[in-house]
């Protein structure tokens, strides 16, 4: 079994939800909605099929609360997660249009694995800066 056997997740579903993301400034950076393994796949080279998967979903929280919570988490432990991940939190609305979501976990995390139409700079707005 490899991991297109696997993804996205079987519990994945289309749902509608509000959803926070970390992004940089202007919300049209082409960085702000690519999924991670997309970026830096060396990141996965000892990881799961599981854990690819996830990587290949975008990241979101359920509440704002719940987003600023894990940034300052990963700030106090990783230098620089600025560049990474962004400086600011962005606001919007998912659709079921948009692709399924796995279930959103103890932390507010979930992820989004994107359909082919999804446009997700067009579904934001940018909050505040977070770092």
């Amino acid at each position: 079994m490899g991991i297109a056997d696997i993804c996205p997740p079987t519990d994945c579903i289309p749902k509608e939800i509000q959803a926070y993301r970390f992004t940089y400034e202007i919300i049209g950076d082409e960085r702000n909605f690519i999924p991670v393994y997309l970026r830096t796949p060396r990141r996965f080279n000892d990881k799961s099929d599981l854990e690819k998967c996830s990587g290949f979903g975008i990241s979101l929280y359920k509440s704002e609360e719940q987003a600023i919570a894990k940034y300052t988490t990963l700030r106090n432990i990783i230098q620089n997660i600025s560049k990474t991940i962004g400086t600011h939190l962005a606001k919007g609305k998912i659709i079921e249009r948009h692709g399924v979501i796995t279930p959103v976990d103890v932390e507010g995390h979930f992820d989004l694995h994107e359909s082919e139409e999804c446009n997700l700079h067009n579904e934001f707005i940018i909050l505040r800066k977070i770092a």
